[in-house]
């Protein structure tokens, strides 16, 4: 069977919130990028200012806007964010390397190698 352009798009996946069914269009390498950033944001965010977090809030709901507008003006809490960026980032992760995550394959960087930069 031949591959055509069609097959290379990405489709929507549904996105469940608390219990709704959602649609999510696929996300864009700025949306992942934002999405990352925002993760890093959690994971220091004792070192962040009010104005880091509330830009950080800004950009949740850029990408919200973007990929599930059914969403958008929304508050969520907390967990619901959380659960949101995950299920879109569970999104770009091949299904291969889902299969070989579960039979214990890593993905990380060989501790022994030499840090460049």
């Amino acid at each position: 069977m031949a591959l055509s352009i069609d097959d290379l798009i990405v489709k929507d996946t549904i996105i469940d919130v608390e219990g709704v069914k959602l649609n999510c269009k696929p996300p864009k390498m700025s949306h992942l990028l934002v999405l990352n950033k925002i993760g890093e944001g959690f994971k220091n965010i004792s070192n962040l200012s009010r104005e880091e977090i509330i830009s950080l809030e800004n950009d949740f709901e850029w990408v919200i806007n973007d990929l599930i507008p059914e969403l958008s003006g929304k508050v969520l809490q907390i967990q619901v964010m959380l659960d949101v960026i995950t299920q879109i980032m569970e999104q770009v992760e091949p299904e291969e390397n889902k299969e070989l995550a579960e039979k214990g394959v890593k993905f990380d960087t060989d501790p022994k190698a030499e840090k460049i930069g």
